[in-house]
C-alpha cells in the first residue's frame, strides 16, 4: 500500500535518533527504491507514488472519509502510522479510537491481565460502538 497508494514511508535521519545507529540515515529514495526493486516495475519513481496517493485520497474522500459510515478507526499513540491517521472526527459514525501508550494493532490482540486500562478502555468503547450499530444490546 505505500508504494502505490499511501505513500507513507517513514525515512530516518541519524540526527534524530542518535549517533550509534550505525546505518546513518533511511531515506525517501531509499523506501522509493525499495518499491521498485520489489516490484520491478520503473513507475515507481516519487512522482508517481504522490499521483498515486491523490487518486486515493479523492477516490476515499480523504481525511473527510466522504460518504464513509460504521467505521472504527483504532490507533496506538506510540503507533507511527497514526501521522497519516484520522484522530478525531464530528460524524458519529467515523470513531477514531487512540489508545495512550500502545502500538500499532494493539486492540487486534486477546485480552490479558497485564493490559493498560487505555487498551481495556478502548476495547469496551470499540465493542460498544460495534454493539449499537447492529443493534444489539447487552444487560
Amino acid at each position: 500500500m505505500s508504494c502505490n497508494e499511501l505513500g507513507y514511508f517513514q525515512p530516518i535521519d541519524a540526527k534524530s535518533i542518535g549517533s550509534k545507529w550505525k546505518a546513518g540515515k533511511i531515506s525517501l529514495k531509499y523506501f522509493v527504491d525499495l518499491c521498485y526493486d520489489i516490484f520491478h516495475n520503473p513507475k515507481f519513481t516519487i512522482d508517481w507514488i504522490k499521483k498515486q496517493v491523490e487518486a486515493t485520497n479523492v477516490y476515499y474522500g480523504g481525511m473527510e472519509m466522504r460518504g464513509a459510515s460504521h467505521i472504527i478507526l483504532p490507533s496506538g499513540s506510540l503507533d507511527s502510522w497514526r501521522i497519516i491517521g484520522k484522530l478525531s472526527s464530528d460524524n458519529p459514525a467515523i470513531v477514531p479510537v487512540v489508545i495512550e501508550g500502545e502500538s500499532h494493532a494493539s486492540d487486534m490482540y486477546a485480552p490479558v491481565s497485564e493490559d493498560s486500562d487505555a487498551l481495556k478502555k478502548a476495547r469496551k468503547k470499540i465493542e460498544t460502538t460495534l454493539f449499537k450499530w447492529l443493534g444489539i444490546t447487552i444487560e
